[in-house]
């Protein structure tokens, strides 16, 4: 980095940006992301946080509630569902509500659901049932991890990959309404239309 700045050919910038904030979407997602454009072309502005980010809401997202509930097979997916589960009634909040509770987490984040938003999408939470939603008493499916990651999920190819290699490339994927919004700044700085 600091070798193309001081090479005086590019203005180069940093900025971490979240996926909520830049791209509307409802999940914890923060990432650094590096932009450099010649000095001759100008500089970039990184985009300003939506209006109303804070009012997105995963429940605003889901599918429908699930009648036969979805528990963690694994003895540890269980012990950090119950975890995350006392941690909420402790608190006074209500199961109905939409808590995420990350029942692949080490122990020490287990206990530490998330309202109203998923956390960051991972290629490991992306290829298994990880994501407990409390209101609906499931995990989240392949279909909502596309939409919390900005992809249209009629685009999905189940049909070349299974569900756990979806759900992983899904977790490798940086969010797209995030990206389109830092080309669409890069096509003003370029004038293209």
């Amino acid at each position: 980095m600091p070798r193309l700045k001081s090479n005086g050919y590019y203005n180069v910038s940093w900025k971490v940006l979240d996926s909520r904030q830049i791209g509307g979407l409802p999940q914890r997602r923060q990432r650094l992301w590096i932009i450099g454009v010649r000095k001759d072309v100008g500089k970039f502005k990184w985009p300003k946080p939506l209006r109303g980010w804070r009012d997105i809401k995963l429940s605003n997202f889901l599918g429908r509630k699930n009648l036969d509930y979805e528990f963690p097979t694994s003895r540890s997916g269980k012990k950090r569902l119950v975890a995350g589960i006392e941690t909420l009634v402790q608190d006074g909040h209500s199961l109905d509500d939409t808590w995420v509770i990350d029942t692949g987490a080490s122990e020490q984040f287990s206990g530490h659901p998330a309202h109203e938003l998923c956390p960051c999408l991972t290629r490991t939470r992306g290829g298994c049932p990880s994501f407990w939603i409390t209101s609906h008493k499931r995990f989240l499916n392949l279909r909502e991890k596309a939409i919390v990651m900005g992809w249209d999920p009629s685009t999905l190819m189940p049909e070349s990959l299974s569900s756990c290699e979806l759900g992983q490339a899904l977790g490798n994927a940086w969010p797209l309404t995030v990206s389109a919004r830092l080309v669409g700044q890069l096509k003003r700085l370029f004038k293209w239309n």
